[in-house]
């Protein structure tokens, strides 16, 4: 289980975690690439190991998100790749 992002009412952030079942511990991932903007309100999907953000909204809900990000979760590299929007 893996998560990317988010906000806490105040700012949003552009962290990802992913949950380890052996440790039973949250592990924040140290991503390199492309990494999305901070944002709220996207949608995450995981299909075997890529993760997938796809919209948002930056903490003041004055932009909307239109991109498509994946990141390969497999190995020890972490590296975010943009898509087109």
């Amino acid at each position: 289980m893996c998560r990317f992002g988010g906000g806490n009412g105040r700012e949003s952030f552009n962290d990802t975690w992913c949950f380890d079942t052996s440790s039973k511990e949250w592990i924040e991932l140290l991503c390199k690439g492309d990494v999305p903007s901070p944002r709220v309100s996207h949608t995450g999907t995981l299909i075997d190991n890529v993760l997938f953000i796809f919209g948002g909204q930056n903490r003041l809900y004055t932009h909307i998100s239109n991109d498509l990000y994946a990141l390969d979760l497999h190995g020890t590299y972490r590296f975010w790749i943009r898509f087109a929007d």
